[in-house]
């Protein structure tokens, strides 16, 4: 547990050709920013990740007090880079608590063609928003700031969601 921003594997400033394979990553925990599993770049980086494979992962028990919780976070300067040859399958990612959000896979870089795949989400628990009827913001696949969202394939995962979370959602400002 940290005061600041908690990872437990942080690919910074564009890695190429990493595969994070066969881990059991838990009990990540942070109170005063979003914290993850796997965080591949950061939001002022203009260097992008390219072929990078997270597979046959148990990613479980991340906690963030006030913001998110993320299994997997791509932000490698927030759209304007792309990260392409992402690969992200046969992972089982439980148990994300965030005070803010969770966002089980936070796709908020540009990440053309990426391959999410055979995965298993379940318990994904965060805060209300306050529409009617109250849905939460809890999503298993979360795309923004991704300007290539529509080449990416989402396919043969187990979302174990409940009918107030998401599988899979577009933010509403990349509809245009």
């Amino acid at each position: 547990t940290f005061a600041g921003n908690t990872q437990a594997i942080y690919l910074e400033r564009g890695p190429d050709n990493v595969r994070v394979v066969g881990n059991k990553i838990s009990h990540v925990e942070g109170i005063a920013s979003s914290n993850g599993g796997v965080f591949i770049g950061d939001s002022v980086s203009t260097n992008p990740s390219l072929n990078i494979l997270i597979e046959g992962n148990s990613i479980s028990d991340i906690h963030s007090v006030n913001r998110g919780a993320y299994a997997v976070h791509v932000n490698n300067g927030n759209g304007s880079t792309m990260n392409s040859g992402l690969v992200i399958r046969n992972n089982t990612i439980s148990n994300l608590v965030g005070g803010g959000w969770v966002h089980a896979i936070g796709l908020e870089a540009n990440t053309p063609s990426v391959l999410v795949r055979d995965n298993s989400f379940s318990n994904l628990l965060a805060p209300p928003i306050s529409v009617s009827p109250p849905i939460t913001n809890a999503v298993a696949v979360w795309f923004e700031a991704n300007p290539s969202f529509a080449t990416g394939h989402v396919n043969h995962n187990n979302f174990d969601v409940t009918i107030v979370d998401f599988g899979i959602f577009l933010d509403p400002a990349l509809s245009t």
